[in-house]
C-alpha cells in the first residue's frame, strides 16, 4: 500500500470512492437522494479543484482505494478531519489507520483534531475511539432537511505525540 498526496489526476477516483462509501455506509441512515445532493456539491469538479490539494490517498496496485481530507483552522492549532473513506472491499486492512496516521503526522502545529460522525455509523465511532478520540457532544441537526444524530469527537494531539 502506498500513502501519498493526491494529484488532480486522482480527482475522479476520489469522487467515486466518496459515492461508493457513502452509499454503502449510509444506505439505512440517510435517504439516497440526500446523500447524492450532498455528494454532488461536496465532490463536484469545482470542489475537487480546491479539495484535492489537501487530500491524501491510499493506493494498492496503482488503484486508489481510499482517501482522507483534513482542514486546518485559521489559527493553525485546530484541525477538522473532514473525510476518511475506504472502499468497502478494502476496509479492515489497515488503510484507514495508515491514512489517519500519515495525515496527523503532517499536522505539525495542530494540537486538537475534531471529527463529526453519524451516531449510527458504529464502525467509524469504534475506529475513532480506538485512535484516542473522546466524545465532546452529541447533537441532532438537519442535514439537507434530514434529521441526523451527530457525535462530535476530539483528539488531543499533544498527548498523542507524547505517547500518552
Amino acid at each position: 500500500m502506498i500513502i501519498r498526496k493526491a494529484t488532480t489526476e486522482d480527482s475522479f477516483a476520489v469522487q467515486q470512492i466518496a459515492y461508493t462509501t457513502w452509499h454503502h455506509t449510509y444506505k439505512d441512515m440517510i435517504p439516497l437522494d440526500i446523500q447524492n445532493q450532498f455528494l454532488s456539491e461536496a465532490y463536484s469538479d469545482k470542489a475537487m479543484n480546491y479539495r484535492v490539494k489537501r487530500i491524501i490517498v491510499a493506493e494498492v496496485n496503482e488503484t486508489v482505494i481510499g482517501f482522507t481530507d483534513f482542514s486546518i483552522g485559521e489559527d493553525g492549532r485546530k484541525a477538522m478531519l473532514l473525510s476518511l473513506y475506504i472502499l468497502p472491499d478494502f476496509q479492515g486492512n489497515g488503510a484507514g489507520t495508515a491514512l489517519f496516521e500519515h495525515g496527523i503526522s503532517e499536522l505539525k502545529d495542530v494540537v486538537r483534531l475534531d471529527v463529526d460522525v453519524e451516531k449510527e455509523n458504529e464502525p467509524a465511532l469504534e475506529f475513532y475511539k480506538g485512535k484516542g478520540f473522546e466524545l465532546e457532544e452529541e447533537i441532532t441537526e438537519l442535514f439537507y432537511g434530514h434529521k441526523v444524530h451527530t457525535v462530535k469527537l476530539s483528539l488531543d494531539l499533544t498527548q498523542k505525540r507524547s505517547g500518552h
